[in-house]
């Protein structure tokens, strides 16, 4: 009798219908954590290049050697994934006109500022209905330059 009323395959029916949904989870889970991964690199070499840059007004002109701190913090960028452009503030706040002539900001003070920013698409492993295929991944970063 003990035969008859066995319960063998239930537990294999239970884990068939459960591991799809963990198999779900998991690749999930491992897309957030590349997702986390890149997008830290990508904002952290945006972060290398501008600190670079802003030492002095002589590394700011220096765009191979900014470019390359961003590649050198980050590898998995190319040099066409980096932009850099210069802003100029007045000391009250107000932007002044880039670049700044003699007579802005009250006699030419201004204040200069160095801005990197980084980009990267990122695909993904797996294809998930209703997202799309890659992300846009974007670092900015905004530093005075030292005088």
């Amino acid at each position: 009798m003990h035969l008859l009323c066995g319960s063998n395959g239930q537990s294999l029916v239970e884990f068939a219908l459960v591991l799809p949904l963990l198999l779900l989870l998991l690749i999930g889970a491992i897309e957030i954590g590349r997702a986390a991964y890149y997008s830290i690199a990508v904002t952290n070499a945006a972060r290398s290049a501008v600190q670079y840059g802003a030492q002095s007004p002589v590394f700011a002109a220096d765009n191979n050697g900014i470019k390359q701190a961003a590649l050198d913090d980050a590898p998995i960028l190319n040099l066409a994934d980096i932009t850099l452009s210069n802003h100029y503030e007045c000391p009250d706040g107000s932007a002044a006109p880039s670049p700044p002539g003699p007579t802005d900001c009250g006699g030419g003070r201004f204040i200069p500022y160095l801005k990197v920013n980084t980009q990267m698409q990122l695909a993904l492993l797996v294809g998930f209905p209703g997202l799309p295929q890659s992300f846009s991944l974007k670092g900015e970063a905004i530093m005075r330059i030292g005088q």
